[in-house]
């Protein structure tokens, strides 16, 4: 199944239509470590992103980085750039070898944005990332670095066996130091405590 079938908004297209989509489009390759944007440039293309992870962060003053968001396959990404005809706010890098789709932009608003069934599922995708971004927001701005770490231990503890807590800490808006000394403290504390390689709560 071509990868563009597995976003919501493509999947009712019927043939001729897709085959109309699938020729705006073309498939790009990266290496981990490679950008795929940068914040303020100005998008060319719709992307979607079809293999590998995605991180969408933010700098700030100095070598601060707030992660805002992780994309995993297959995902439309800043669509809402391209729509609204605004320069990236952010920027994005690969955190592991993976691949887009690129849809050219122009061939795209001709063909397909005038379809309501399209726009429909367009805008439920903004709203989707309206949330994340409201949820980031209020993780870093109303929650200390213990009410972080408590609430992502008792959603998804069992991750600290399987992810590096450097990428946990990023997805928490913490440094890897701060998020070492708030388990070992809410450990002491009796807060949380080990269970196999994970954390959970008592």
């Amino acid at each position: 199944m071509h990868p563009l079938r597995l976003i919501p908004m493509f999947a009712s297209l019927d043939e001729a239509s897709f085959t109309q989509l699938v020729s705006l489009s073309r498939i790009r390759t990266y290496h981990s470590g490679e950008i795929l944007f940068f914040e303020g440039e100005r998008p060319k293309a719709l992307l979607v992103l079809s293999r590998g992870t995605l991180k969408l962060y933010k700098s700030m003053e100095g070598t601060k980085e707030i992660v805002l968001h992780r994309f995993t396959p297959v995902s439309l990404i800043a669509e809402r750039t391209l729509l609204q005809r605004i320069p990236f706010p952010a920027s994005a890098v690969f955190e592991s070898d993976g691949e887009t789709i690129e849809i050219d932009a122009v061939g795209f608003e001709s063909l397909f944005l005038e379809n309501s069934a399209l726009s429909r599922v367009l805008i439920a995708s903004l709203s989707d990332k309206i949330r994340t971004l409201e949820q980031v927001i209020e993780h870093t701005l109303t929650k200390d670095a213990a009410e972080r770490v408590l609430e992502f231990v008792g959603s998804s503890g069992a991750l600290f066996a399987s992810m590096r807590h450097y990428d946990i800490a990023h997805m928490l808006h913490l440094t890897p130091e701060t998020l070492s000394r708030t388990l070992k403290k809410l450990l002491r504390e009796g807060h949380i405590r080990k269970e196999g390689k994970g954390y959970c709560l008592p």
